[in-house]
């Protein structure tokens, strides 16, 4: 059997959830119970409106390892008959008479989490194991979810690299949490995720350093554990993730912009993230005019997102500016993915023709696939590796020269014939001219009018 590249396993292992991984999800999906903080106890514990009756009826039961968010904290913890069955200094969840009882043995649980009366709680299954005598040795771990304060130059991973360009790129990073300890959104106190966070972003770097200045935040994101069960943009994992997003680019605009042409841009989680950011900032006349483009690849566009914001636009050649591009990039069967669900239709453009309509755009016009390390250096170029056309239903991008064989596609749960790890990969060099141009013709059309 041919051994699959480095890059490819990286690529695995950072943007998406492993098959064996999806395959638990789908064994064992959690159930999400929503709940508010009623009471604090004596001792430092939280009183959720959340009832046995209704954990029991949600599936859960003695001995199961829940993940909740209270207070911004992520806490896995086992749910138990009572203290006693616990390690001193061990989180639990216990009935109280009056709602689900979340505290620490001989502890405070709220000083920990720093939850008082009214928070929200969300509350996932970790681990189903059933009651198990095992909990009297364990020790349960939580990690605390602080927030990143931007006027630290610490919880940026690029802050205004390039300071020669005279466009800045807002990038935001693609998912590389995978919700291995049961979390729904990464700790910024993770070194090794946040090694990935930046090596994810080092990825693409290149497309877009040549012409703007680089500035991207650490954020709160949400891990692929999420993407998997299910969610909305109202859910408090993502509300958590997008606020960071946001207090980011308020931050960047208040203290870096002065009034300089911008790039929004992001992969996969990063997409969606910039997408709504254009959503909710860029109806301004004023800012909107600084909007050169915004790359949202790896994720859906809809007709009924540019009807409710009109102010988005989608990209109709290679030149036009304050416009979205976007592709997702699939084999010529697929018909479904976790990105672009079956029945779905995303708008997009095809990056080799530069063209909206469905004809195939064949390899030449493929200026080289590239795949890079950690470091963003390019490991592997292969020049001119596949045409592509979007599809006219779909209206996802697909790929016509692929060897699958080499480039297994499908991996995420629900997603045969996916190629979502690759949608900028195969097309590395067309979107890094692209950039360029746009960037040209969105300084020269400034230029004019200044002349004028």
């Amino acid at each position: 059997m041919k051994n699959r590249p480095f890059w490819a396993a990286f690529l695995t292992v950072c943007l998406l959830v492993a098959i064996g991984a999806g395959a638990l999800c789908e064994a064992a999906a959690p159930v999400e119970l929503q709940g508010t903080v009623t009471a604090i106890g004596a001792d430092g514990s939280a009183i959720v409106d959340i009832t046995m009756q209704a954990l029991t009826e949600a599936g859960y039961e003695l001995g199961d390892v829940l993940s909740v968010i209270a207070g911004g904290t992520v806490c896995n913890l086992p749910l138990v008959e009572s203290f006693a069955d616990v390690n001193l200094g061990s989180m639990y969840a216990c009935d109280s008479g009056n709602g689900l009882q979340l505290a620490v043995h001989s502890d405070s649980f709220t000083s920990i989490t720093g939850c008082a009366i009214g928070d929200s709680v969300s509350i996932w299954m970790f681990e189903k194991a059933g009651y198990l005598s095992d909990y009297l040795a364990r020790k349960m771990v939580y990690s605390m979810m602080r927030a990143p304060d931007y006027t630290d130059p610490d919880c940026w991973a690029y802050l205004g690299e390039g300071e020669d360009k005279a466009v800045d790129v807002f990038l935001v990073c693609p998912t590389v949490d995978m919700g291995d300890d049961g979390g729904t959104n990464l700790s910024l106190d993770d070194t090794a995720l946040l090694e990935r966070f930046l090596g994810a972003l080092n990825m693409e770097r290149g497309i877009y350093e040549e012409s703007c200045r680089l500035y991207a935040p650490y954020y709160r994101q949400m891990s692929m554990n999420v993407y998997l069960s299910g969610y909305t943009q109202q859910s408090e994992c993502f509300v958590r993730a997008y606020g960071d997003v946001s207090d980011a680019f308020d931050y960047y605009l208040a203290n870096y912009n002065d009034g300089r042409p911008i790039v929004l841009a992001g992969f996969s989680q990063g997409a969606e993230m910039v997408l709504r950011l254009m959503k909710d900032y860029f109806g301004q006349e004023e800012l909107n005019e600084q909007l050169v483009a915004t790359y949202a690849i790896g994720w859906r566009v809809t007709a009924a997102d540019l009807e409710e914001s009109p102010h988005m636009v989608m990209a109709q050649s290679a030149e036009d500016t304050g416009v979205i591009i976007s592709f997702n990039t699939e084999t010529p069967w697929a018909s479904r993915s976790l990105i672009v669900p079956e029945g779905t239709s995303t708008l997009g453009i095809n990056p080799l023709s530069w063209s909206t309509d469905s004809l195939p755009a064949s390899r030449e016009l493929n200026l080289g696939a590239c795949f890079t390390d950690y470091s963003g250096a390019i490991v592997k170029e292969i020049p001119q590796m596949t045409g592509a056309y979007l599809d006219p239903v779909r209206g996802t991008l697909k790929v016509t020269d692929v060897d699958e064989s080499e480039y297994a596609p499908g991996f995420l749960v629900n997603s045969e014939g996916s190629y979502h790890i690759y949608d900028y990969q195969f097309f590395y060099r067309n979107l890094q001219e692209n950039v360029n141009l746009r960037v040209q013709r969105y300084l020269q059309a400034q230029a004019l009018e200044n002349a004028a």
